[in-house]
């Protein structure tokens, strides 16, 4: 099944923040690199869902960049939902950025 591109992803703002955050995290994926591994991100993906928080889609902090393996990880692809490792990850970030968890808690109770 083909998924249409979303046109947001097609702006040269998001195109001149993704180059930002994939230079600023050396073109490698942060997720394989917390076990070691040196994989080249191809995605920028946000930790906190644009779609439920568009405030946050052009927000550094909230980006992060990903290989196509791990960024499949982080969705329920037949809801597009984040999986328990998208969680686990945005928890991640939260805290590295100093924010509050706030929005994970928003987030799960828009979804009830």
């Amino acid at each position: 099944m083909f998924k249409e591109t979303d046109p947001f992803y097609l702006g040269t703002k998001w195109k001149h923040i993704r180059g930002s955050v994939l230079r600023r995290d050396g073109y490698r994926c942060i997720e394989c690199g917390r076990f070691g591994k040196l994989t080249q991100a191809t995605l920028v993906h946000h930790a906190i869902p644009r779609e439920d928080f568009p405030e946050l889609q052009y927000e550094p902090w909230n980006l992060v960049s990903l290989c196509n393996a791990c960024h499949e990880k982080m969705h329920q692809r037949q809801t597009d939902d984040l999986s328990a490792v998208g969680i686990e990850l945005a928890h991640r970030v939260l805290a590295k950025a100093g924010k509050s968890i706030g929005y994970l808690r928003e987030l799960e109770q828009r979804r009830t």
